[in-house]
């Protein structure tokens, strides 16, 4: 565990670091305030267990997984993003009152605005999924990470991320990577396995009801799960501990 003196010294590296990156990486967006421009940023070497294409289970072209790819110290890191700054989560419904958020999800979240050494992390694990499940999709940029934490009875119900198309671009033209495109590819990384409940599930896998086995299995620290964005997912409630886990949504123009 680094003492005070040396956190500081990794504070003012991590903050001098930051600030010699060159302006043009990063874009102001709305609501969640930035977007990044992926030919920009150059990704990290990581080790792991290779990819499984989840279409081998069921002989669909669903998700690409990367078993335990992330470093725990890594995983630790994001985490401790979070610290002070966690917001009750919320959704398109519970914002305009159509949908009761309770039915919806319940967690917290932060939003990872500035520190773009967790996109040079996580970018390429986007881009290597996009081949090998040969979805090849045109991806441009990638809107703000999500850390998301469940505590216990938490949960996110069924729910899409987006379907890539027109009625769903970003309107923002101050924001040149996000402006005009759509949600295409999500992911999503679990990044702590010290918890009971909050499965995982992608729709067409497995239901809730049906005799099939969850299909997935225990997503253990360091996964990387990425899929295309209409497809229907879920986390199911939390009965002990504490969730934590990276959320992101990579876009490009929308889907002719």
């Amino acid at each position: 565990m680094p003492n005070r003196q040396e956190r500081r010294r990794q504070e003012r590296l991590e903050k001098k670091r930051r600030n010699s990156l060159p302006n043009q990486r990063w874009e102001p967006t709305k609501p969640q305030g930035w977007g990044m421009d992926l030919e920009q940023t150059e990704p990290q070497e990581q080790s792991g267990d290779a990819s499984t294409r989840l279409d081998e289970l069921q002989g669909q072209n669903e998700a690409i997984m990367f078993r335990k790819i992330i470093p725990p110290e890594t995983c630790q890191r994001i985490i401790k993003l979070g610290d002070g700054r966690w917001n009750q989560a919320e959704t398109f419904g519970s914002r305009d009152g159509s949908r009761p958020l309770d039915n919806v999800r319940k967690s917290e979240i932060v939003w990872v605005t500035t520190e773009q050494w967790v996109y040079e992390t996580i970018w390429a694990f986007a881009a290597a999924a996009n081949e090998q499940a040969e979805w090849k999709y045109n991806i441009t940029a990638v809107e703000n990470c999500q850390i998301t934490r469940y505590t216990k009875g938490g949960f996110y119900s069924w729910h899409k991320d987006g379907m890539g198309s027109h009625k769903e671009i970003h309107n923002n033209p101050a924001s040149k990577p996000l402006h005009g495109n759509a949600r295409k590819l999500s992911m999503t990384i679990v990044l702590n396995d010290e918890f009971e409940g909050g499965d995982f599930e992608i729709s067409g896998l497995y239901r809730a009801g049906t005799q099939l086995e969850p299909e997935l299995g225990r997503l253990e620290e360091g996964t990387v799960l990425v899929f295309p964005s209409y497809i229907e997912h879920r986390v199911t409630p939390v009965t002990k501990g504490t969730r934590y886990s990276l959320v992101a949504w990579f876009v490009g123009p929308p889907f002719i």
